[in-house]
Parts: structure tokens; sequence; C-alpha cells
């Protein structure tokens, strides 16, 4: 603009990375969006849940094994040996166990790409040799780092543990202690994700019921696609629609809610600065057909299209800024395809309409000039009819309609305004998918965490519950003596699985739509979820200990 000032003067760029705007298009972070970073965050606590519960797992089998390996250490082999022998196994079962996922994770990501959103580069997404690579360093270091202290507590081996066995070791409350503390870490990290998903899933419910700004009922869109020749030209562009919605009841516009914007720079004696602003291209009906309210002035008419007097429309947001601009002239960028590649509308604002949403993620509408559908310079439109309510199949009835009008012009799609503006939460609600999968895969490995300690604290106490049930014990003191033991770590974790998402949760504050962080009813729901499952996970054990045969308990011990 200082370079060239007699042409580009009221010129204004919009500078972003160009990262922010394939992976990020709403801005929140230029490096990396939070949606992002969430389901990392997810990745990784899924991640530390499947770790707790292999090393819980892992000093169950050592303490079990601990005969054996003092009967190893008798006959002269060494601690480290015995670590070297507990880490080989380990990583030999992790080594199976990534196998097999990396065949679940292709064939995963296969189904993911075929019925998920459109991604950003999504051919290059694949389980090529980086993605194993990583997952086999990763492997081996999470083996290693969760083996090493169960393998170093098998290997401290005593010659009374000859006599003790199992049963003598695995009554030391150090151990137990340590695996009750691994359980209910479990349990909180897995309440904290399941909030986060509770949380993530009421925001698409949010937006489908937001007001956008016009009436959703019976409003199809039809996109097309003018074939060149004979509709080489502006005008002839214009006329073709003009006849198609004269046609089919319906109206004509360059893009609609949900599909899309066309961002251009706006300039008025009331701006110090060039503002950009969304720019509609409408025929005159455009306005009437989609129920957006006038709330000053008047909409645009057949006597503004051709030849164009000037005649431009202004939303509510736009006309606040601009201060009550009726009679007002603004000039308004228009983009076009070619080397020039526009020219400067200069018109006058006739008009003020309502505010309408460029999506359902919005939670403000757009800066909007509507201007007259002939200074559209692209060759397709999009035409949205309403149709009456006595039409059984409108969407026959529209298509019809076209072919009648011109049986070559080619009919890019066709559908409703309402899944128009839901397809706009496609990567919303992709990314509540994913989170809600991997909360589920918490609370799977929460829930048999929990079933596993307890399986194996009945299996340590039998000798004590056959005992009791000798002595006249019922049944139900039975269960009741085991679950307590399963609240007091579900009471555990969850309280503070919740005090960590009051901290956490927060940051997901951008990402949320119509529900706070600290939403009282999600946390609620989630908890109850979350203990309903620890309960029945504990009730299985609890029952079996119940069952106990204590002649046969004690015949084996």
């Amino acid at each position: 603009a200082s370079s060239y000032p007699e042409t580009n003067a009221d010129w204004s760029v919009l500078i972003a990375p160009l990262r922010q705007i394939v992976i990020d298009p709403f801005g929140r972070n230029a490096s990396m969006p939070r949606s992002l970073l969430l389901l990392n965050g997810a990745i990784a606590f899924v991640l530390l849940i499947a770790c707790a519960n292999i090393a819980n797992l892992s000093l169950a089998r050592n303490l079990h094994r601990r005969r054996e390996l003092a009967v190893r250490a008798a006959l002269g082999a060494g601690r480290w040996r015995l670590v070297r022998q507990l880490l080989t196994e380990s990583l030999t079962l992790s080594a199976i166990g990534a196998a097999l996922g990396v065949v679940v994770a292709h064939w995963a990501i296969s189904f993911v790409l075929s019925h998920g959103p459109a991604l950003p580069r999504n051919g290059e997404i694949s389980v090529d040799i980086r993605v194993v690579s990583f997952a086999a360093v990763l492997v081996a270091l999470t083996t290693v780092a969760i083996g090493i202290l169960p393998a170093l507590r098998g290997a401290c081996t005593r010659a009374v543990d000859l006599k003790e066995g199992a049963q003598g070791a695995l009554g030391r409350r150090g151990g137990r202690r340590l695996r009750s503390g691994l359980v209910a870490a479990q349990v909180a990290v897995a309440l904290l994700l399941l909030i986060g998903a509770g949380l993530l899933v009421e925001s698409p419910r949010q937006m489908q019921r937001v007001d956008p700004g016009f009436n959703l009922d019976r409003l199809l869109v039809l996109r097309t696609q003018a074939p060149s020749p004979p509709y080489s030209s502006d005008e002839q562009l214009t006329e073709l629609h003009r006849r198609l919605a004269g046609v089919i009841g319906a109206a004509t516009v360059n893009h609609v809610p949900g599909g899309g914007m066309v961002i251009s720079p706006l300039a008025s004696a009331r701006l110090d600065t060039a503002l950009s602003v969304t720019l509609r291209m409408a025929s005159p009906d455009y306005i009437e057909t989609m129920d957006i309210p006038i709330l000053e002035g008047r909409g645009l008419t057949e006597e503004d299209v051709s030849p164009w007097n000037g005649a431009l429309l202004v939303n509510k947001r736009l006309a606040d800024l601009l201060g009550r601009p009726l009679g007002e002239r603004v000039a308004v960028y228009r983009q076009r395809p070619g080397p020039d590649f526009g020219e400067v509308l200069d018109g006058i604002v006739v008009g003020v309409v309502g505010d309408v949403l460029g999506s359902l993620a919005q939670s403000v509408a757009p800066y909007t000039v509507y201007a007259p559908d002939a200074q559209n310079p692209w060759q397709s439109a999009t035409l949205v009819a309403r149709t009456d309510a006595a039409v059984e199949n409108p969407a026959s009835l529209v298509r019809a309609a076209v072919q009648d009008v011109d049986p070559n012009l080619p009919v890019a799609g066709l559908w409703t305004m309402r899944s128009q503006l839901h397809r706009s939460l496609a990567q919303q609600r992709f990314a509540v998918q994913l989170m809600g999968a991997f909360a589920g895969a918490a609370l799977f490995l929460a829930a048999l965490g929990i079933y596993g300690v307890l399986a194996y604290l009945v299996r340590q106490r039998a000798r004590e519950i056959s005992l009791r049930i000798a002595l006249g014990a019922r049944q139900t003191d039975v269960v009741r003596l085991v679950m307590q033991g399963a609240m007091i770590i579900l009471g555990v974790g969850a309280l503070s699985g919740l005090v960590a998402a009051v901290a956490l949760t927060r940051v997901m504050s951008s990402l949320l739509f119509g529900v706070s962080a600290t939403d009282p009813t999600t946390f609620f729901a989630v908890t109850c979820v979350l203990i309903l499952a620890g309960i029945v996970a504990s009730y299985l054990p609890a029952k079996r200990a119940a069952t106990l045969d204590p002649m046969q308990v004690l015949r084996e011990e």
C-alpha cells in the first residue's frame, strides 16, 4: 500500500501461520491447537493407566512366585540375575502386545479415515516405519520403567521365603498398600478423562441448540456448477440462477452458512482501518427465503440488480460497529478469478438484517455484507430452496425442477440446511469421539485394575475368609468385608480425580461451548458411572470369596 498508494491504498492483508490455517482455523493456538494437545494428554493418561495396571499385575505375579525366586537364589542366582530374568519376561510379553497393537492400529486408522471427517494431510496418516519405531521405543522404555520396581521387589528374596511362600509375602502391608495405591491412581486418572469427555460431549449438543439466525425448517441447499460454454459470462450465469430460483421458489448465494466464507476487507469513513468481513453475494429474494429478519431499512430488490445501483446490506453486528450506517457509503473488495483478482464494490448501505452464524461452532456472527448476486464473479453458486410442508419428498422435487430448467446443468449436491450446519461440527464431533474412546478405555482399565487387585486380595485372604465362614460368617458378611476395601480404593481415587479435574479442566475452557469447565451435572454423572463400574468390578471377587469352601481351602493350606 505504501509503494503503490494509487491502487493499493485501501487493501487489507490478513497474515496467519499456515499451520494455524490448516490445523486450527479458529486460531486458538498457532503452534498446536488445544484439541490436539487435549487428545495427546488423553493418550498419555491411558498409557499411564495401562502401565499402572501392568505394574500391579507384575507385583502380584512376582510375589506369588516368591518361593520359586527364593529357590533360584538359594541355588546361586544373584539379585541382578533375577532382575534380568523378570525384565526379560516382561519385555517378551510387551513385544507380543505391541505387535498386536500395531495390527489393531492399522485397522483402526483405516476405519477412522474412511468413516471420520476430512483431516489435514490424511493421505500421509498410516502405520509406517516411523510409527512402528516410535511404538517399539515407547514399549521398551515403559516396560523397563514399570517393570524395574516389581523386578527389584521380586528379586529381594530371603531363605525364609522358602517356608512362607506366597502367603507370607502377600500378607505384608507394604505390597498391599502399593497395589491399592496404584489402583486408586488409575481410578483418579480414569475419572479425569471421563469428566473431560463428558464436558466435550455436552458442547456439540449445546451447539445444535443455538439459533443460527434464520429458519431451518424445510430449507434445502443445492450446489451447482454451471457448464462453460454456454454460461461463460457473469450476466449469463446470473440469468441462469435467476431462472432456477424463479422455477423452484428459491434464492442463490455464493456460499451458505456452514459452507465456508469469502473474507473481504471493508473500508468506511467511520473506521480508522479496513475491517475483515464476510461477503455474501445473493439474489434479491435470499433474505426472504432464509427468513432472516430485516431490522432497519429495506432488503434487496430486482431494481438493485441490473444495473447495480450500489445497494448493500449489512448485518446487525456490523451496523452496531459502524453506528446506524443507513445511507452511508462503504467499499468492499470483491474477489474473482483471473489475473486482476477482483475489484472494489463501492456501495451504499440500504438495510440492516439480523446476524447469521457462519457455523454452529461460532459464538458470535461474523461481520457480514450482502451484495446482489449479479456481482458474483464465480462460475458456481448455491441454491437455497424452502419447500411447502405438504411436499413429501422435497429433495426430488428440487432436483426435478433443476433438470426441467436445464438438463445439462451439473448438480454437485443436494442436502438440507440443517445437515449443512451439523456438518460444520464434524471436527468437534470427531474430537469428542476420540476423547470418548480414550475415556472408555481408561474406565475399562481402571475397572480391570480394581477387579485384579480384589481377586488377588481374596486369594491372599482365602484362609482368613474360610475361617470366618467356618465360624459362622454369612455370605453377606463376607461380601461386605471385601467390598469395604474396594470402596476405600474407589473413594480415594474418585476424590483425587475430582480435585485434579477441577484444576485441569479449566484448560479446556476454550474448547467448550455452552457448558462450564466445572459443570456440576457432568461431574456428578461421571462420578456415579465410575463408582458403579467399580462396584460391578469389585462385586465379582467379593461374590467368589463368599462361596469359598472352608474345608477345601484349609486342607490345601
